[in-house]
């Protein structure tokens, strides 16, 4: 789909001291064919790390709802203005550290530059391997439990995962889906399931 707008510009501002930002933008119909074509600047003009995806969209195929995903000065303690701009002639700057997602068979590997870690695949463990500036600050898997009032201990890192899912992949904001199976129909249930998006 080709949008209409050339380039359009929207003034976005950001509270002080929040770190990074995510907003939604409604888009009038026709006007941007892609999230590809969108960039946000900083006060001086100057492109910010940023992603963006289309949220909605029209009966036409053109961006409807726009959410953005970027960097504010979080050491500022005023609010900043940045500007959004997007249209046919816009184009994001490349991201200088990306995400990196890498699937494996011990599950997915996680990358984000400042810290590395594993999201199992076997056995339910939400986040295992953490590593940060090459130290190991959590070998196993986070432990995942629930107690009843009766003392029952119901361990989730026993249960096997039965969905493994990158539902999205950007330069600067991923998420992981992981959940157990959920008990068939018909059958007594035992136990609880589990899912969590990382």
């Amino acid at each position: 789909v080709t949008g209409s707008a050339a380039e359009k510009r929207v003034i976005v501002t950001a509270p002080a001291g929040i770190g990074p930002v995510r907003c939604g933008l409604p888009v009038p119909r026709g006007e941007l064919g892609s999230a590809d074509n969108v960039t946000v600047l900083d006060e001086n003009g100057a492109p910010v790390q940023m992603q963006s995806r289309a949220m909605a969209v029209w009966p036409d195929g053109s961006v409807k709802w726009l959410y953005l995903d970027f960097f504010e000065n979080a050491s500022r303690a005023e609010a900043q203005r940045f500007t959004v701009a997007y249209g046919s002639r816009v184009h994001p700057a490349a991201p200088a550290h990306v995400v990196s997602l890498q699937r494996t068979q011990r599950g997915i590997e996680v990358d984000t530059g400042a810290a590395r870690f594993l999201v199992p695949g076997s056995r339910f463990g939400i986040l295992s391997d953490v590593r940060v500036g090459g130290r190991t600050v959590q070998a196993g898997p986070i432990a995942a439990r629930i107690t009843e009032a009766d003392g029952k201990t119901w361990d989730a890192s026993e249960l096997p995962v039965a969905k493994l899912e990158i539902e999205q992949a950007g330069p600067l904001h991923a998420v992981i889906m992981v959940a157990t199976d959920v008990p068939r129909s018909g059958k007594p249930a035992s136990g609880f399931t589990y899912s969590a998006r990382i």
